[in-house]
């Protein structure tokens, strides 16, 4: 059993699990709070938690971005020919493919959060263009940990109907 916790396919899936559970648990408290609506100071602390946020999740991006082209230089640096060149860089691809499709889903979850607060702040709940928005918003990012997941061997089912019949409603308008 402790073979099993500490094996790095274990630590990769329980990795992207995170992420759609945090996915689906934040579009639940959004959903909530947009349904119940918010105040101008609950509203003032959501932003101040969404930029904060904001600014980790892109320096996380550009630092991913930044190891994975080390990475591929040294791969290239490093190989005596070009075929050892080339095996050396898909290893690269493929071992950073996991982390940069979950930073890719994590990104899109943040727009999706912040475009929930501005409907929020908007107060217009009857406002249907804008929930159909938010809701393709939604499927976008249930998308991106998708792909991660299968990145990773994870099968994680589509988004709800009810939230993908909401979406089309909005003909794909970003």
């Amino acid at each position: 059993m402790i073979a099993l916790l500490s094996s790095r396919e274990f630590q990769r899936k329980s990795i992207i699990a995170l992420g759609v559970g945090w996915f689906v648990a934040l579009a639940g408290l959004v959903l909530a709070a947009c349904l119940t609506g918010c105040g101008p100071s609950a509203l003032a602390i959501h932003a101040g938690a969404a930029d904060v946020a904001g600014v980790a999740i892109n320096a996380t991006g550009d630092e991913l971005v930044a190891a994975r082209g080390r990475a591929l230089h040294e791969a290239v640096d490093e190989a005596p020919s070009r075929e050892v060149a080339e095996s050396a860089v898909e290893v690269v691809v493929a071992r950073f493919l996991p982390a940069l499709e979950a930073y890719d889903a994590l990104r899109l979850t943040h727009d999706a959060y912040v475009d929930a607060l501005v409907l929020a702040a908007a107060g217009a709940p009857a406002d249907l263009g804008r929930w159909a928005q938010l809701a393709s918003r939604l499927v976008q990012a249930w998308g991106a940990w998708a792909s991660a997941g299968r990145s990773l061997g994870v099968d994680v089912e589509g988004p709800p109907a009810a939230l993908v019949s909401v979406a089309a409603a909005a003909g794909g308008a970003l």
